[in-house]
């Protein structure tokens, strides 16, 4: 665990985004900004950093975690299996979710085993994830998944991707030009659960708010997001 020397009471892991694992105690406040989803290559990693970050959010008491993924344009699914251990989550909620996926790399991962060998009490506050036009692909289903199965609250714009969820991209030249076409492999429904979505099937937020053009979700926007929340009726 690093203590940032910029900013007292905050403590970091990993650096710059990509991934930012960041802890606020005095604001019972802990925040998660990752700018793309996690590869095959960095799960170990990237595990080990989640596992902290998780056993300080318990320590310190956080009442409220987000995540910010609005400049995470996709990647691969395995996001939520990495974070789900650590999250306390409706599980028939979760058995209900329609997803068409590879059973091996499956959203059929999580288990209740797989918690109890991780030592740490499901985080059992308050869930956001900051989304935006730039939420896409992956990152998209992730936010769709984590609504569905945790009760999180859906903050920022409408996400760049509706349904079905197309991936797993091949580009085909085009024999006149040096262009090419680029036509998705995986064509998915996704999703059973009822979720607020535009006439794109774009995920909405459930609270909006602005985008931030030059910069990170940070403290001060949490704090008004949950000023927000509070006073929804």
């Amino acid at each position: 665990m690093l203590f940032h020397p910029r900013l007292p009471g905050i403590f970091s892991w990993g650096g710059n985004p990509p991934y930012r694992f960041q802890i606020y105690p005095e604001e019972s406040i802990a925040i998660i900004r990752y700018n793309k989803s996690f590869w095959p290559d960095e799960y170990s990693e990237t595990d080990s950093l989640i596992h902290h970050f998780f056993q300080d959010c318990a320590h310190h008491n956080i009442q409220y975690l987000f995540f910010d993924v609005s400049r995470n344009e996709g990647g691969v699914l395995k996001s939520y299996d990495l974070f789900g251990p650590y999250l306390k989550f409706k599980r028939k909620r979760y058995e209900r979710l329609y997803l068409e996926r590879d059973g091996t790399q499956g959203w059929h991962d999580l288990s209740i085993e797989n918690r109890i060998d991780r030592g740490v009490k499901p985080f059992a506050g308050q869930i956001f994830v900051y989304q935006s036009f730039n939420t896409g692909s992956a990152t998209s289903m992730f936010c769709s998944v984590i609504k569905a199965t945790t009760n999180a609250v859906l903050v920022g714009t409408e996400t760049g991707q509706g349904l079905p969820l197309t991936g797993g991209v091949k580009d085909h030249p085009l024999p006149n030009s040096d262009g090419f076409v680029r036509i998705p492999k995986q064509c998915q429904l996704a999703e059973r659960s009822k979720l607020r979505r535009d006439s794109n099937g774009c995920l909405l937020p459930d609270i909006p708010y602005p985008f931030l053009t030059d910069r990170w979700l940070d403290v001060q926007d949490c704090k008004k997001i949950i000023d927000l929340k509070n006073n929804l009726k």
